[in-house]
């Protein structure tokens, strides 16, 4: 798991969204394993290009980027990889409630969801609908951007539980964060990033909050200095 830190303003969701494909990009790539020996560099152009590569973006504004608020967890959690639940033009409803139920239940997220609009959750509850999301589409790199802003301590350890599981069947993550704790407890490395580039990059072992915290701050005030 890889840790992105940096004061506000430093813009690290940027590099989330270049990566996902939603900001444009005019250098630089992604190298991905084609083979056990072998990577191929690749810059997608759009976010169903980067799905289609085994991306997984959550957003740091569920409300406003990551969930249809007026729609149950059912469509919530099927929209990023809803072929799986189509049989030619038609979508397999009956399918698609299996699929929901089954990850509603894994994540235990609130059996609400399934009737209810997910507007009406709580923060933790949408988090984890979104999370469910990904797991549907079965990715292999997630970008969790602020996964526990705005959710109860109950809830923030459920995701953190979540995302062990994920780096554990071999998946990888990268981990934004505003919380210095967050990142040193969670992360294998940490990335201080000033200005959308990346200045540092530290094993967790290797540096304390306090260190961290100076080198956030140095780098994003390194052009005053």
């Amino acid at each position: 798991m890889l840790g992105l830190a940096g004061l506000v303003g430093s813009r690290r969701s940027e590099i989330a969204e270049a990566l996902f494909g939603i900001v444009k990009t005019h250098a630089g790539g992604i190298s991905l394993r084609s083979s056990k020996e072998s990577f191929v560099e690749r810059r997608f152009k759009s976010p169903s290009e980067a799905i289609r590569n085994g991306f997984a973006l959550l957003t740091e504004n569920r409300k406003s980027t990551g969930l249809f608020m007026n729609f149950t967890a059912q469509p919530n959690v099927t929209i990023a990889a809803i072929r799986k639940i189509m049989k030619r033009a038609f979508l397999l409803l009956r399918k698609e409630g299996v699929v929901a139920k089954s990850l509603v239940d894994k994540l235990a997220i609130s059996p609400q969801a399934l009737v209810s609009t997910v507007g009406t959750l709580s923060g933790g509850n949408q988090q984890k609908v979104l999370i469910a999301r990904w797991l549907f589409s079965d990715a292999d790199i997630f970008i969790l951007d602020e996964p526990t802003r705005g959710i109860d301590v109950g809830a923030k350890v459920e995701v953190y539980v979540t995302i062990n599981e994920i780096t554990r069947a071999g998946k990888g993550v990268i981990l934004i964060s505003a919380d210095m704790d967050e990142l040193l407890a969670m992360s294998d490395r940490i990335a201080v990033v000033q200005e959308k580039t990346i200045v540092d990059v530290f094993d967790k072992e290797a540096i304390s909050k306090q260190e961290l915290l100076e080198r956030a701050y140095i780098s994003g005030h390194r052009k005053e200095l």
